[in-house]
């Protein structure tokens, strides 16, 4: 189902941002065909209320999405950073995480939303995984590892 989702025109490696909405700034001009043109602005108050930053052991990872309103094509896209950059922990919006990789989910069928989250939880707790999908640069060694 991931690999279905994961799109290869967004995939980006090794990418810089200051912060999340600079990146969500980005996935809104790359995903247009995706999206509706509020989708950013609805990834940053969605983020405000229920933030999406995961620590774990090892690479630090963020699952940014919003309603399903906002998107027009159904999506995943991938971000591996160059340098982390804070989001607020889902287990305690109280702190920061510094993330090293982003999915950005773009779903609009509500049922798919708990097996998305649930397949991509699966693959974030094998730390093997993660770290190879941060050292991989080639879209299609990417989607091989889906």
């Amino acid at each position: 189902m991931l690999k279905n989702l994961i799109k290869d025109e967004l995939i980006f490696t090794d990418h810089s941002f200051n912060n999340h909405n600079e990146l969500f700034d980005h996935i809104q001009i790359n995903a247009t065909n995706y999206v509706t043109n509020q989708f950013s602005e609805k990834l940053s108050e969605r983020e405000l209320q229920f933030p999406t930053g995961l620590e774990l052991s090892g690479i630090n990872v963020a699952i940014p999405h919003t309603d399903s309103e906002y998107v027009k094509e159904q999506f995943i896209a991938l971000y591996t950073l160059e340098k982390s950059i804070p989001f607020k922990r889902m287990d305690d919006p109280s702190s920061d995480t510094n993330v090293n990789v982003v999915f950005v989910l773009g779903l609009n069928e509500p049922h798919a939303q708990l097996e998305v989250l649930q397949s991509l939880m699966g693959k974030m707790q094998d730390e093997a995984f993660i770290n190879n999908l941060v050292n991989l640069k080639n879209k299609n060694e990417i989607l091989k590892q889906f």
